[in-house]
This record gives structure tokens, sequence and C-alpha cells, in this order.
């Protein structure tokens, strides 16, 4: 049997969704590795006090990646991970303003994280239903742009902070999240106007709302 062509308007949504992810990961680097150096020097938290806000980040990934399955079915991946997404850089918008002080800035911090990253493996598996089988070894390659990008880019939130504070660096993270965001919407908006043939993308669906295959998006 011939194979069936995979048809262009599916590699032009991985290929805008896959540079989104790219985009957030280059302003995830400038944030992620900080945010230990921002309590300790903003609010003199001790080493143990910043491993617990660490723990505290990561119970929240994981229990927020369980607890938002019903609305991933319901509404489908994409839109959630464009709620994900916006409400994530909302509340870095908010961090990098001014000080709450720690009883503020702490569960905004932890939240922050946990959206973040909720959304990234839902991106994820929808480009790896929308890739072809036997091009995702390729495409997957893409995943160690990702990781260079995201640590090149920590070197350029080092600089940020050390010229100006970690609030700043913060800011110009959310301003680029922000970007990374707009092509994910126009992604969404796009797929409304023309969808494509796969289930739970954009309106909810019984199927679960993960690819098995999708990797976790890791320190957003």
């Amino acid at each position: 049997l011939a194979a069936v062509e995979t048809p262009r308007w599916h590699w032009i949504v991985a290929g805008m969704c896959e540079l989104s992810s790219i985009i957030t990961a280059i302003g995830s680097g400038m944030t992620f590795k900080y945010w230990t150096l921002f309590f300790k020097q903003d609010f003199g938290f001790s080493p143990a006090g910043v491993c617990m806000m660490n723990l505290a980040i990561w119970l929240a990934i994981a229990a927020s990646n369980q607890l938002f399955k019903p609305l991933v079915r319901c509404l489908g991946r994409l839109p959630m991970a464009n709620a994900f997404h916006i409400s994530g850089t909302a509340l870095l918008f908010l961090i990098s303003n001014q000080s709450l002080g720690p009883a503020i800035e702490v569960p905004l911090v932890i939240v922050r994280n946990a959206l973040m990253n909720s959304g990234g493996p839902l991106v994820q598996s929808l480009i790896l239903e929308l890739v072809p089988s036997k091009h995702r070894g390729k495409w997957s390659s893409l995943s160690s742009l990702r990781r260079m990008t995201w640590s090149g880019s920590a070197f350029i939130g080092g600089l940020l902070s050390d010229k100006h504070d970690y609030r700043y660096a913060f800011f110009i993270t959310a301003c680029v999240h922000s970007v990374a965001g707009s092509l994910l919407l126009l992604v969404n908006l796009l797929l409304w106007l023309r969808p494509v043939d796969k289930p739970n993308m954009t309106s909810g669906s019984p199927v679960a709302g993960a690819h098995p295959r999708a990797s976790a998006a890791a320190e957003l």
C-alpha cells in the first residue's frame, strides 16, 4: 500500500507549536536557575528554606498534572495549554513588578511554575500526533535544541540579573513568554478556523489529555 502523505497543514501546526516551545524554553532559561538566589537575596531564605520551596514547586507540578486532567478531557489539550501558559506568564509579570513579601510571593512562584510545566506536555503530545511516526525520531531531536537554548539563555539571565536585578530578568522572561503565548494562541485560533482530524485537540473528548510518548516539560 502506498504511504499516506501527511497534510501540509499538520506540518505547519506542528512547526508553530514547536517554535512556541523553543521560545518558551529561551525565556525560561533566564529565570528558573535563579529562583534560589532570588529568594536568598531578597528574602534571606536559608538553604533549608530554599530546598523546601523547590520541593514544594515539584510537588505542585506533579499534583497539577493530575488535577487538571478532567479539564483537559473536557476542554481539549490546546485550549488548556494556552490557559496554563497565559496564567503562568501573568503571574510572572506580577512577581517581577514589585516585592509582595514571602508570604505572597512563595505561593505565587509555586503556582506559576506548576502552571507553566502543565502546558508543555500537552503541546508536545499534539506535536507527536501531528508528525508521522516515521519522522518522530527526527522531530524529537529538536528537544535537544530546546535544552540547548534553555541552558544558553541562563547566561543571558545572569547578565540581566547582575546589571539590574532578578526581577528585571523575570520581567524579560515574561515578555519572551508572551511572544510564545501569542504564537500558541494563534495556533488555537487557526485550528478553530481549520480543525485537524485529531481527538481532544481543541475540544473535549474522552481521550486522555497527554500522549504516552510526550516528553514532560521540565524547569519552566
